[in-house]
């Protein structure tokens, strides 16, 4: 099983599309966790499970220990963050991705997770690119020793950006054929 891990549904709406993904009713809790009977944004389809986690894994980080029971109830082999980024570089464009694992990175271009969404440009000697998902991701994924894959598309070059539902789903909807394959 893979198990896939976006923001938003507008984040997911391109995998859920392309892989015809289900609208689960699992409740996570019920094996007795702490943090109860609490319905998740959860979709299943063949041999993949979709959690939509919340921005920043949602207000405080609550939804990673949902993250986490769900790595420990299906017991991935992988495990992959989908989602949109800002980028500090007018090089990069609009739409371009990019794909992180264990044991690479793409060249030139650094992964940065902050805490609110970047609106001011900054310089750095270095491509940059800002998400608020992918340190609690990997560090979840490491304590349950699940191998992992970030992959994020440029949706904007953080001057005002404002990023609406409709164009999330555009940009990622391209790139969830790419990300079926990883």
């Amino acid at each position: 099983m893979r198990v896939f891990v976006c923001a938003t549904k507008s984040e997911a709406q391109g995998l859920v599309e392309r892989f015809r993904l289900k609208k689960s009713s699992v409740k996570f809790g019920e094996s007795g966790a702490s943090f109860g009977e609490k319905s998740v944004n959860v979709w299943l389809g063949e041999g993949i499970l979709l959690f939509i986690c919340g921005v920043g894994f949602g207000k405080n980080g609550e939804n990673a220990q949902i993250f986490g029971e769900i790595l420990a109830k299906f017991s991935p082999k992988t495990a992959i963050n989908f989602g949109i980024c800002g980028c500090n570089s007018d090089e990069i464009g609009v739409g371009e991705g990019f794909l992180w694992d264990e044991n690479s990175a793409p060249k030139g271009a650094s992964l940065i997770c902050v805490s609110a969404p970047q609106t001011t440009k900054i310089s750095a000697p270095t491509i940059s690119l800002y998400d608020m998902e992918s340190a609690k991701f990997k560090e979840i994924c490491a304590k349950f020793g699940v191998k992992f894959k970030i992959y994020k598309v440029v949706s904007d070059h953080l001057i005002d950006a404002k990023i609406d539902k409709a164009n999330t789903c555009a940009l990622l909807r391209a790139h969830a054929e790419k990300i079926g394959e990883l």
